[in-house]
């Protein structure tokens, strides 16, 4: 092999050399760029996810706060019915003590 086409030959290696890390950078550029896409994609799809979730927990609590306050009131009224029926029956108890305690002692008068 003469000096001359060994020189041919080892130019034309450089090239494929220089070319193969030229094709090599823009597959990393291209790859480094769609990676970032994929991040802000998926930084954007958890904050989403992140307020839909914040929503709904949102709206349960604000759902059994309601359903909670509705019993509450429901137990409240009958409360309410019980100690006015109690009230009543002592009441009624205190009228009939006081009747038989008249009745009673009128005798002794």
């Amino acid at each position: 092999m003469s000096s001359a086409s060994y020189i041919d030959l080892l130019q034309q290696i450089k090239r494929a050399e220089e070319e193969m890390n030229s094709a090599i950078q823009a597959s990393k550029l291209e790859h480094e760029e769609e990676l970032k896409k994929a991040r802000e994609r998926l930084a954007a799809e958890v904050e989403e996810a992140k307020n839909k979730a914040e929503e709904l927990i949102n709206s349960a609590v604000q759902d059994a706060r309601i359903k909670a306050e509705k019993q509450a009131e429901m137990i409240m009224s009958e409360a309410r019915e019980k100690a006015e029926k109690v009230s009543k029956l002592l009441l009624e108890d205190t009228i009939l003590i006081s009747i038989a305690e008249n009745i009673l002692f009128s005798e002794f008068k």
